[in-house]
């Protein structure tokens, strides 16, 4: 009967581990598996990362939209935070990394292009309001069929350059003397946050 029930909840169990750990696990009860227990340990938190992305840039958008303005914002943070992005979709997605590893980076690039749509919407740029949408998939496309060892190389900029778009976001406050339409919630969301680099990687070597 207990056999019976596992097989039952095994193709739910494969989203956190492989069969041979359900079988580990569950059929001989070996619980303290530490191979099986660092592959669940990795994939629920790649989960979990990759659902709250759905939500770390939605605050900004929504006070975006609220205010009617993007005064305060920094364009260039947000184009950077956009190419971090576009280069670690690339490199994952080419690598065939499972989605759990880097889907978040997906998920904060289409909040990204949403982001800059508003910015061009609300500064009177109507050609980038409209190219916007269709360049950043087109180039994520592109750099998919780049050699990796090119992505691997871009992939080490990713660090320094959203610390770059943090600093400009810096000093655009310290300039205007106040913080405009950012919002303190997604900055803070980004605070704790992995960075886009060393999530993926750290998520990959808890399986390995």
């Amino acid at each position: 009967w207990y056999q019976r029930r596992v097989r039952a909840v095994t193709p739910l169990l494969l989203l956190l581990m492989t069969e041979e750990c359900v079988e580990t696990i569950f059929i001989n009860l070996d619980i303290l598996h530490v191979p099986c227990l660092k592959m669940i340990l990795s994939k629920g938190l790649g989960y979990a990362i990759v659902g709250g992305s759905i939500l770390v840039k939605f605050p900004q958008i929504l006070k975006i939209h609220g205010s009617g303005s993007v005064i305060g914002l920094s364009l260039t943070t947000f184009v950077l935070e956009a190419f971090c992005a576009m280069v670690n979709v690339g490199y994952n997605y080419s690598m065939g990394f499972p989605f759990s590893t880097w889907g978040e980076n997906f998920f904060i690039l289409a909040q990204l292009i949403i982001i800059l749509v508003q910015f061009f919407h609300y500064t009177g740029n109507n050609t980038l309001k409209l190219l916007t949408p269709l360049a950043i998939p087109a180039l994520c496309l592109v750099l998919t069929k780049l050699p990796q060892q090119h992505l691997a190389l871009g992939l080490t900029a990713v660090v320094p350059l959203m610390a770059l778009s943090k600093i400009l976001q810096i000093k655009s406050n310290f300039m205007n003397g106040h913080t405009g339409q950012l919002s303190f919630v997604t900055s803070l969301m980004n605070f704790g946050a992995p960075s886009p680099d060393s999530s993926p990687s750290y998520r990959r070597w808890m399986t390995s």
